[in-house]
């Protein structure tokens, strides 16, 4: 089984990485394809950005065994690149984190999770931070 993990750096896509190491082997996942969506299209950043990708995962997947890992640092608009993750990779989930704003916050910066679930051809698992919890 194949996932795809999306990788931007932010908190909120380091704990969708996490969950991906935490739950992708108890899925039966054997090979993980992490992505990463590139502002720059120039061979140093493309190359940059994949040994940081590595970097990053390898540090949070550490412990994890037996599953395959393979790093993709694309150039275009993330939910496109991710919806095209998961077609090629043929995934049977797609992984990424979403920092849930809301309201204008969302209305001006739209929602790149919200089109991804919308067109991605297999089960989209969004991860957010948790709440601080109140007393």
């Amino acid at each position: 089984m194949q996932l795809v993990v999306a990788m931007d750096y932010s908190e909120c896509s380091r704990l969708a990485c996490q969950w991906a190491a935490e739950h992708g082997p108890k899925l039966g996942v054997q090979e993980v394809t992490f992505i990463h969506v590139c502002d720059e299209l120039s061979l140093h950043a493309l190359e940059a950005e994949g040994g940081k990708l590595r970097a990053v995962v390898e540090a949070i997947w550490k412990d994890v065994k037996g599953v395959d890992r393979r790093y993709s640092v694309v150039h275009g608009k993330p939910d496109e690149e991710l919806i095209r993750a998961a077609v090629v990779h043929e995934a049977f989930a797609l992984v990424m984190g979403t920092n849930g704003r809301k309201g204008f916050d969302r209305l001006i910066l739209g929602s790149v999770a919200e089109r991804v679930v919308r067109g991605a051809p297999c089960t989209v698992i969004t991860v957010k931070p948790r709440l601080p919890e109140t007393t």
